[in-house]
């Protein structure tokens, strides 16, 4: 079943034999990341860049909804899932992420993004499912994770994380499950948080402490193999 939903956006719309139209910015947004994640060398890129519609490119699934164009409106394909797990990106997740805004499940884990997580993740407010686990990412977890109200699912488990887990986690009043455990030094001195995570995970706030020490900045060569 598709979904409509409204929005009021001026800008020319690319056009599809099914009567909807491609969004420009997330079209923009998906070749972006391809670009910045060595999409030429990716296990399966089907379709990605070519002339036809996003949602017939390998792990983009499509809703439609109803933008505002010239008085108009018109029906434009938004993507709500982008699963692309164990596809051997790599390199930096790009900024651009934040414009597919009517995503509702980003699944990327399995590849190797041996950079930090752009705060544009933050702009997703509609995501439910947010699987960024085994990825040899670095850095914080941001205070933006906080934004994502509707989020049920957050896997950052087997990165190179560390600092403070943000306080603003506690704001996933939604979340069904959470895994932050295999990352470098992740650890907060706040009980509100420990009490949250002590919920929302089989092995608590101690397992986290337990299973850190995952500090290698790189994937080895044959464990990246072996994962694809």
């Amino acid at each position: 079943m598709k979904v409509f939903r409204f929005l009021f956006l001026g800008m020319v719309l690319v056009s599809f034999l099914n009567g909807a139209t491609d969004s420009p910015i997330q079209r923009e947004a998906l070749i972006k990341l391809y670009e910045s994640t060595n999409g030429a060398n990716w296990k399966n890129d089907g379709n990605w860049t070519s002339n036809k519609s996003f949602c017939d490119w390998h792990g983009v699934t499509c809703e439609v909804v109803y933008v505002v164009v010239d008085g108009e409106f018109l029906p434009t394909n938004v993507v709500e899932e982008l699963i692309l797990d164990y596809n051997r990106l790599s390199g930096n997740i790009p900024e651009e992420i934040g414009a597919l805004t009517f995503l509702k499940k980003l699944s990327l884990n399995g590849n190797n993004f041996p950079g930090s997580i752009p705060n544009e993740i933050g702009n997703l407010k509609n995501l439910q499912y947010l699987f960024l686990n085994k990825n040899n990412l670095i850095g914080s977890i941001l205070e933006e994770i906080g934004k994502l109200e509707y989020l049920r699912i957050l896997f950052l488990d087997n990165n190179n994380l560390t600092g403070e887990i943000p306080q603003s986690i506690v704001n996933l009043q939604n979340l069904e499950y959470l895994d932050l455990q295999y990352n470098c030094s992740l650890k907060t001195d706040n009980d509100e948080v420990k009490g949250f995570i002590n919920d929302k995970t089989y092995e608590g706030y101690q397992g986290i402490l337990n299973t850190n020490g995952n500090c290698s900045l790189n994937m080895s060569p044959i464990y990246y193999l072996l994962l694809n």
